[in-house]
């Protein structure tokens, strides 16, 4: 599954990921927060994202 900045913030260009495929690394203030950097091309790379930004057409 594809999205080009599906999340408005201008650098998320690529994901690629199910969600069987997404790793929950914390939860706390700002919710599950899920590690999708190796999913996304090197130049658009972004560590953490919070899971309910994640379009649901991709999950």
């Amino acid at each position: 599954y594809r999205g080009e900045d599906k999340i408005g913030d201008g650098k998320i260009k690529e994901i690629k990921m199910v969600a069987e495929e997404v790793d929950v690394a914390s939860r706390g203030d700002f919710g599950f927060m899920v590690e999708i950097g190796a999913k996304l091309k090197e130049n658009d790379r972004v560590e953490f994202i919070k899971a309910e930004d994640i379009p649901a057409e991709l999950i």
